[in-house]
Formats: C-alpha cells, structure tokens, sequence
C-alpha cells in the first residue's frame, strides 16, 4: 500500500495510560478507532515497563490493516537539553559528544547510555537534545514486530506539541508549555529560537498555579518583561486563563474532527498532538 493511502496510528505513552488513535487517510481523515489501557503505578515516575505492558494490550485492541505509526512520549520519560550554537562545533559527532557531556554534567554517569537525538539548527542557532532510555526503545520497538504497524516516528511530548502549534507562535518572543498530569514542560523562546527548556510540577488547578510557574519561568528564561504565553493542556479542555491576572496567555486546542472531540475525548489529547 502506497504511504500516502495508510491510515495513520498516534500513540501516547505515559506512566498513567497508554492511548492510541487510527486516523484514516488520505480521503476522509477521520477517527475510526480510540482505545485507552490504563497502567499501574510504577516504583518510579520514570518507570515505563507498565506503559509498555499497557501498549502491548492496546496494539491487541487495534485492527489488523496496516497503518503509519508515530509514538508521543511523556515528558516524563525524556531529559532535555538546550546546547548554544558554537563555531567550533562543525560536525555531528562533534555536536553530539556535547549534548552527551551536558546532559552527563547534570545525571552523571547515567547518561553515558541514553539515546540523544538534537532538533535541527542552522549556523547561529541552538539546538534541542532529548535523551531517552535506549532500553525504552529497543524494548517499544520491539512491540510493533509481527504487527502490519509501521513504527515511523517515536517523539518527545514537547517537541510534538512545539511543532504543531510554531506556525501560531509567529516567530517571536513567549513561553510555551505542554501540560501533562500535574506536570509540565516549558520552552522559553526568545526572537523564534528557544533559550531554555525546564520542566515543573503543580499540586492544584493549573489555572490557580499558572501565575506561579509563569513568574518563574520568565525569570529563568530572562525576560525583562511579560512575554505571551501559550499553554497545551488537551488532557485539561476545562482549562482557562486565570482572570484579573497580568499575563497573555493563549489557551492553544485541539481541533474538533469527525470521531474525535477535543472535550469528551480529551484522554486521547496527547495521541493527537501530532502535527
């Protein structure tokens, strides 16, 4: 079957659920199927063999035909790095023995086996890495052998959400969360380039708690005032901009599409942040 004629599968793996989308294509583009496996708790928050358990339980669920996958990440299982341009950096292995020795800086030695992948840069720019557990993906990998899945694409929770909402950013100066269960991912981004990346977790309503965080992002992102704000939070459709208080903030959601409803389906919300 031609690529352009599969149907496109979106999974989300996190420590809570593992959820899973089939999207037909290319004619009508609709949600024909929507499964959710719930997982236990692991003895860490970056345990993800129960996610896995749950993924092998939901491909058992999903039809047999063929499909083009992609898998989102929770944040939860990524670490993120912000590497500055540097001229001296000319070659990839050169750029990647960095973003290794950064990311071994702050974990130790624990990071020497991670899996690192960097976002495209051009000559000025910085660059993103995300470091994954490779036993992670040799083992989700090794999930999808014997199906008619075709694993394509395995990303970030912040990076796809970063991509499908850039056109929206206009290049410019703001902040940009992607919101997960009590926690959240926030590149701070300066002229269209980002200039940190932290992550954070909230107790309460991420409405009462927003204003917090934005305070301390901004600072951290050193921004002598105010910038927009845009926040992801599918999983959260209630969720509004806390009133009477001094930021810009921008509620980004999802779009209503036959089968999938951004409310009543709000649990498949990180399985549709796929741009």
């Amino acid at each position: 079957m031609l690529p352009l004629l599969s149907d496109r599968v979106h999974i989300a793996l996190t420590p809570e659920a593992v959820s899973g989308t089939r999207i037909s294509r290319p004619f009508r583009s609709e949600v024909t199927e929507k499964h959710t496996v719930p997982c236990a708790p692991g003895s860490a928050p970056a345990d993800w063999q129960a996610a896995l358990d749950g993924l092998t339980e939901l491909l058992s669920r999903m039809k047999r035909e063929r499909a083009d996958v992609t898998v989102i990440l929770s944040n939860r299982y990524v670490r993120y790095a912000l590497l500055p341009w540097s001229e001296n950096l000319r070659h990839p292995h050169e750029q990647m023995a960095f973003a290794r020795h950064r990311f071994a800086s702050v974990h130790g030695e624990e990071a020497e086996k991670w899996e690192i992948r960097l976002s495209p840069g051009g000559p000025g720019e910085p660059r993103v890495a995300s470091a994954v557990d490779p036993s992670l993906l040799e083992s989700l990998r090794e999930r999808f052998k014997g199906t008619r899945l075709r694993l394509n694409l395995i990303q970030p929770y912040l990076m796809a959400a970063y991509n499908l909402w850039r056109p929206r950013l206009n290049g410019g100066d703001c902040l940009f969360l992607a919101v997960e269960n009590r926690r959240y991912a926030c590149a701070a981004v300066r002229g269209g380039r980002w200039s940190t990346v932290r992550g954070g977790v909230f107790q309460g309503e991420l409405a009462n708690e927003l204003p917090v965080i934005l305070d301390r992002e901004r600072v951290w992102g050193d921004f002598s005032d105010r910038p927009p704000v845009f926040v992801h939070a599918p999983e959260q459709p209630g969720f509004n901009p806390p009133p009477g208080q001094p930021w810009n903030v921008s509620c980004l959601r999802l779009p209503a599409r036959r089968g999938f409803s951004p409310i009543s389906d709000s649990r498949y919300g990180m399985a549709m942040t796929v741009s």
